[in-house]
Order: structure tokens, then C-alpha cells, then sequence
């Protein structure tokens, strides 16, 4: 019983730090990372009771579900489960931390495998692999076991680019993870390089990432449920829906210590994003600044490491990686490469990640196996974690945030959000902070937390935190800093009565844009001052009538929508910036001479855009605005209005495309609630589905779920999976019990 796009493959051409490396960021920031399922029958019907064995079930979504003793078999499950679900991408992940990708998949994998190779990651990776504890190789060991089991039992799915399996790999992947993220978010290293203008691979790159990504929304809420006090965690992360670099496989893990059931990254074991029977918790875009630009005053002074030679792939004339390996330099005892050099001046980023190789496995599976908050607290402060919002809730409903990341103490008076001097005694690190340091919230007195990309002081109703008590490369944002998101969920709160299953999927899935009323009060004065023409005159009235909603059955939604796309097109055209013209309708300041005669001029272009493309305008936005494959899609609502995004922000980037149809290629890439109360249950969807493979029915069938705002179950336990077990298939994992 269930509860109430393609945009990255073909961008790929530009430079090391350039459109490349960008966009393909934009795909991975949470996770980097199709195959025939396994042989399998719905015969198996108990779980294992003694080591060396694991259970696989598949449920009515084709969502595996792993049963063993140790965490081991689990472990070993996990893997073969995965692989059976999504193969390629996940020895494409491990292909590509090995910098190999572009041989195999040709120049536009050329900037990530070129990232890897620069940082070293698969060398750290396995240095870190023996630095492990025992129980954790063991874990990491089986994982890898079970992937190759797939492979042995499936060998016509093994590609012929295929790369030796072994133990360090997803270690590697969750470092390229969290070194990707610390040098490439807004806010960190490659945003105070671009904070100076320097041309070459800084160009164009962080800071245009922050757009693209701040959609996400999180909150934990106290509910009241039939007389019962209960807590809900909402996580809704928003990403580009891509193969290979979104988020795409869900897991149910049930070993001795690990309970868990959430997304994980292709190459890693653990879920990044998940529900225990007794912790969940959610990711937005954010956090303290953890990296940072310094400049060399030569290009050669002690530290540096000689020029290595090109790389060049032996598979294709035509398919290299991106550019010369740089020189390293040992910046706060970290060795880095150079990644910009002229005859007088170089430039390197420090990552404090460089160097945490392994960090990020261990705290996942911390993460993963907290009983409560004080242990998820505890997991967190390892600080393996890369920088990001982090919220939670307990099955004791207890509330936790923090702003969190690996961060370095700092001399705050020199601006971090710029180039500093190598040379200058103050720009060195000085050790590291403690968590304890950070923004952070630990169970508030309060009824609810949330968080939409916005200021970490904004995070709860009442008795927030004071960001001039931070240091500000700790705080790392405007104080106060919101968004009409943020403004939207409040709004939607306090008009709740009762806060229960119904209200949170309403607030969840809720569609209407905020700041409607507002522009509409300006097209109003600006057709008293700029008549439309008569053909136009129709349909200004028709905008006019708008309520913000943006359901797929909405006429006058997608009108609007045209509309907004069409004053951003005139304002461009004019030399004018769109959003700053967004920011003066949405705070009643002043707009730009002649604002009327563009937003009333918009009116008829956006009308003929309509009749251009349709042949009519009662079309309905749900015809136009899509979700799921080219062979199976539905109309889903919830998008954006020029860059007004609603809670839900599903979108595809072209406003009226080419084809018959726009597919969403952004937006709600995998929305969980975990409620808890008396029991604890929690539902999840993934549009692009468990299934690879575009003819396999279980390819994008959660998309419907989404086009008609509902969850599916996660079966968190036994008795719960049981009814829906479609599929199944007992192993022997052959692994010693630890």
C-alpha cells in the first residue's frame, strides 16, 4: 500500500575546472554514481539464522532487501544486490577514482579522471585501506566479495573496460566524494579562487554550482498523532537526474548491528541518506568552509614536486585526460597539486579532506548503526563527513542539526573567501576545530527544525544561534540568509492543526510559489501604464488569476511559467540582469526604467511561444512538463517560474523544448519520511526507479509516484517485508565469521 533527466550525459565540454568538472559536480555533489537481476524466485522464505549465509528479497518496487547473521554477509549481500541493480555504474565509479574512465567512455570523462589522478585518491585510498580497523576491511572485503560473486554468476554482464575489483576502491569513491564536495561547493576553495577573477580552470565554476543545487529541503517535526507524541524527519535532497552521478539505488540492510534502509552512492556500501529503526536523517547543500585558495608567490620553491608526464589514453587517439599533471606543493603539511600556474604565480587549493582517505566509509557506517542521537552526534564529530547541512531525529524525539565538516582553525582576520599568500606566517592552518565548535543543535526546545539551503541561524522557530559568535569561515553565510522555500514551509506549518502523516506528505509535495501575489501586483500597474495588445489581452487576464499552484492540471500554471521565462529572455536581451530584476519584484524596491514595457511585452511573446509550439493555449501543464523516460512519463507539477522554485522544485530546463514533451531533469531526486512514534515507519521514491535498463518495468515506475505526490513503503522489518516479497535467493557467502 503506498502513502500519500538526462541533463548531465551530453554537457560535457569544457576544461580541468570548467564546464566539465562543473556540471559533472552539479551530477555528484551527493554521490557519484545499469544489469539483469539475478536468477531468483519468491521460494526463500526465512532469513538466515547462522554465519555464512545471506538473504536477498526483492519487494513489489524490485527494492533489494539483505538478511545475515554478521555484518559481513550482509555486506557481501549488499554488493551482489547492488551489482544485480546498477553493475555499470558502479565499476564505472571505480574506473573513474582511478582516473581510467576517459579510455573507456572517451574525452568527456576527462575531468574527474584527471580530479582523481590530481589528488591521488585511489594511491591514498589504498594507504587507508590497511590504516582501517580489522571489522571494517572485513565489511569492505565483503562487499567487494559480493560483487564479484554477481559477476561470477552473471559473466555475460561484465563489460569488457571491466577494472579489477579489490577492497580500497569504495574507499576511494567516498574520497573523491568528499574532496569533490570541500573544493567545489560554494563557499569553499574553488569559490575564493573564483572570488578573484583568476582565469584557467577556476573560470566559470563553483560558484555557478550554488543555482544549480540549492533546492534541497530538510526538517524534523514533532507530531501529534491520535493522542501520541511522535517525531517525523523529512529529507528531500535535490540533484540532476543522471545515471551514473545522481543518487539512483536504494537498500534495506539487516545484519547484527546494521538496521538500515536508505540511498547510497554507486561503489559504497553504506546508505548516505537514510532511516534506522532508530535515527534518520537528511542533507541539504552547505556547511563551514573547509578548503582553501592560496597563491605561490613562484612556481618553483621548496615543497614542490617535479612536473609529471602527460596522460594519454591507449584505447583512442582521441580520448585523453584533460591536461599535464601539475606540480604538488606542501601546503599545512598537506601535499596538493598546483592547479594553475603562470611564469610568476601559482595557485593550489587545500582541502582538508586531502588527506582523510577512509573517514567518510567509517563515519557512514557509524551513522548507520546509532542507537540514538547522542550516537549519530558522536558519529558526525568524526568529522570524516564532507561539508554539508546535516538534520536528524530520534526514535526518542530528540532533534539534531549541525553545519557540519572537517574544518581548520583559521587567523579570522584575513578574508578566506579569497586567494591567501603561501608565504604569510598567517594564512598557515592551526589544527582543527571540534565539532563542538561548529553550528550545531542538539535536541532545542522547539517544534520543529528546518532548513531549505538557507543560513544555519535560521534553522529553528525561536532561540536560534547567534552567527556573530562564530568565526565567519565556521558560519560561512549571510546571517538570516532565506529563500522562498523557507518562507513557504513556515507558512504551510502554522496553518497545521495536527502535524500527521497527511499534513507532512502535503508539506512535502507542496507545489505553489511563493512570491505570485507579488509579481502579479506589478503586472498590474504595469498594464495600466503599457496596455497589452488585444491578442495578448486574454491571456494577461487569465495570469492575472493565477494562485501560485503549479499542479500538472493547471492551465494557467504553465502560462505563467512562459511568462516568467519570457520577461528573464527580454531582460537578457536588454543587457539586464534577471535576477536582480527577481530580487527588486520580490522586496518592492525600484524596478529598472521601462520594467513595464517588458513584463507586458513578455504577455505576448509567451502567447505565441504557446501557439508556436502547440497550436493552441489550453494546454495544461502536465502536457508539457513530464516526469520518467522517453517510453513511460507523467505529468508532474511543482516546478519553477523563472527562479522561483517551490518546495518540490521539479524541473526541466527547457520551458517549451524542442519535442513534444519536457522531461524533469532536476528536482525531488529521492524524498523520504520516517515517522516515529509507537512503531517507526518510513516511505521513500526514486523517479528513476531500482531497475536498469530503460525496458525493464522497474525502470522509473517510482516515477508515477511522484507525478501523483506519493511514497512507497520501506519495509523496515520482516514482518512488514514479507507480504510483498516478489523475488528471492539464498547465498553462501563463504566468508569466516569474524
Amino acid at each position: 500500500m503506498t502513502v500519500g533527466c538526462q541533463a548531465c550525459r551530453a554537457r560535457l565540454n569544457g576544461g580541468l575546472f570548467k564546464a566539465n568538472l562543473k556540471q559533472q559536480f552539479i551530477c555528484l555533489v551527493f554521490f557519484l554514481g545499469s544489469m539483469a537481476l539475478p536468477a531468483a524466485s519468491a521460494d526463500v522464505v526465512s532469513i538466515p539464522s547462522k554465519p555464512g549465509q545471506v538473504a536477498l528479497f526483492w519487494d513489489d518496487w524490485r527494492v533489494p532487501h539483505v538478511f545475515a547473521v554478521t555484518d559481513e554477509d550482509a555486506l557481501f549481500g549488499v554488493g551482489y544486490a547492488l551489482a544485480a541493480d546498477n553493475l555499470e555504474g558502479i565499476l564505472r565509479a571505480f574506473l573513474r577514482v582511478q582516473g581510467n574512465s576517459a579510455r573507456a567512455f572517451g574525452i568527456q570523462d576527462g575531468p574527474l579522471d584527471t580530479f582523481n589522478r590530481q589528488w591521488r585518491v585511489e594511491q591514498k585510498a589504498r594507504q587507508a585501506l590497511h590504516l582501517l580497523d580489522a571489522a571494517e576491511r572485513s565489511r569492505l572485503e565483503a562487499y567487494v566479495a559480493g560483487i564479484e560473486r554477481f559477476v561470477e554468476d552473471n559473466p555475460d554482464a561484465a563489460p569488457s573496460w571491466m577494472p579489477r575489483l579489490e577492497a580500497h576502491l569504495p574507499i576511494a569513491v567516498t574520497h573523491s566524494l568528499a574532496l569533490l564536495i570541500s573544493v567545489m561547493q560554494p563557499g569553499q576553495g574553488a569559490s575564493d579562487c573564483e572570488a578573484s577573477g583568476l582565469p584557467g580552470p577556476f573560470a566559470s565554476g563553483a560558484n555557478e554550482v550554488g543555482a544549480a543545487l540549492a533546492a534541497s529541503n530538510q526538517w524534523v517535526v514533532r507530531t501529534g498523532i491520535e493522542g501520541q507524541r511522535g517525531l517525523a524527519v523529512w529529507a528531500d535532497s535535490h540533484t540532476d537526474f543522471d545515471d551514473f552521478y545522481a543518487p539512483r539505488s536504494e537498500i534495506r540492510i539487516h545484519g547484527a548491528t546494521l538496521q538500515t534502509a536508505g540511498i547510497v552512492a554507486a561503489g559504497t556500501p553504506y546508505p548516505i541518506i537514510a532511516s534506522t529503526p532508530h535515527v534518520a536523517w537528511s542533507l541539504t547543500v552547505g556547511g563551514p568552509d573547509t578548503s582553501d585558495c592560496y597563491l605561490i608567490d613562484a612556481p618553483v620553491q621548496a615543497g614542490m614536486v617535479p612536473r609529471a608526464s602527460k596522460l594519454r589514453s591507449t584505447d583512442s587517439d582521441t580520448a585523453e585526460t584533460a591536461t599535464d599533471f601539475p606540480d604538488y606543493v606542501t601546503i599545512n603539511d598537506i601535499v596538493v597539486p598546483v592547479l594553475s600556474a603562470t611564469d610568476s604565480q601559482a595557485y593550489a587549493i587545500v582541502s582538508a579532506y586531502a588527506e582523510r582517505s577512509g573517514a567518510l566509509l567509517q563515519q557512514l557506517f557509524a551513522m548507520n548503526t546509532a542507537a540514538n542521537i547522542d550516537e549519530f552526534s558522536a558519529a558526525v564529530t568524526g568529522s570524516g563527513f564532507f561539508p554539508q547541512n546535516v538534520m536528524a531525529g530520534d526514535v526518542q524525539g530528540r532533534m539534531y542539526f549541525a553545519s557540519t565538516g572537517r574544518v581548520p582553525r583559521r587567523d579570522d582576520t584575513l578574508d578566506w573567501r579569497a586567494p591567501v599568500r603561501m608565504s604569510d606566517p598567517a594564512a598557515r592552518w592551526k589544527g582543527y576545530h571540534h565539532h563542538d565548535d561548529l553550528v550545531v543543535h542538539i535536541n532545542p526546545d522547539v517544534p520543529y527544525l528546518w532548513n531549505t539551503n538557507t543560513a544555519s541561524d535560521t534553522v529553528a522557530p525561536y532561540g536560534n544561534i547567534n552567527a556573530r559568535e562564530y568565526p565567519t569561515y565556521i558560519f560561512n553565510d549571510v546571517p538570516g540568509r532565506i529563500n522562498e522555500r523557507w518562507l513557504r514551509f513556515q507558512q504551510l506549518l502554522e496553518q497545521q492543526v495536527m502535524v500527521d502523516e497527511a499534513a507532512l506528505l502535503a508539506m512535502g509535495f507542496d507545489q505553489k510559489l511563493f512570491h505570485t501575489a507579488r509579481w502579479l501586483a506589478v503586472l498590474k500597474v504595469a498594464l495600466k501604464e503599457t496596455p497589452p495588445p488585444e491578442s495578448a489581452a486574454e491571456f494577461a487576464s487569465g495570469i492575472l488569476g493565477f494562485d501560485g499552484y503549479t499542479h500538472h492540471s493547471s492551465v494557467v500554471a504553465l502560462h505563467y511559467r512562459v511568462w516568467r521565462a519570457a520577461i528573464n529572455e527580454l531582460l537578457t536581451a536588454s543587457g539586464l540582469v534577471s535576477a536582480d530584476f527577481e530580487t527588486a519584484v520580490v522586496q518592492g524596491r525600484p524596478l529598472p526604467e521601462g520594467s513595464a514595457s517588458t513584463m507586458v511585452g513578455a504577455l505576448e511573446v509567451a502567447r505565441q511561444r504557446m501557439v508556436e509550439k502547440f497550436d493552441r493555449l489550453d494546454v495544461s501543464a502536465g502536457d508539457m512538463i513530464r516526469i520518467g523516460s522517453m517510453e513511460h512519463h507523467w505529468p508532474v507539477g511543482g516546478f519553477s517560474a523563472g527562479g522561483e522554485r517551490t518546495l518540490r522544485s521539479m524541473d526541466c530546463r527547457d520551458t517549451l523544448s524542442t519535442g513534444n514533451f519536457c522531461l524533469v531533469d532536476f528536482g525531488q531526486r529521492h524524498p523520504m519520511l520516517t515517522m516515529f512514534g509507537e512503531s517507526t515507519q518510513s516511505w521513500s521514491a526514486v523517479p528513476r526507479g531500482q531497475s536498469a535498463g530503460d525496458n525493464i518495468d522497474h525502470n522509473y515506475d517510482q516515477a508515477r509516484l511522484l507525478s501523483e505526490r506519493r511514497l512507497k513503503p520501506t519495509y523496515l522489518n520482516w514482518k512488514t517485508l514479507r507480504p510483498f516479497i516478489r523475488d528471492s535467493l539464498m547465498l553462501e557467502t563463504g566468508l569466516s565469521p569474524q
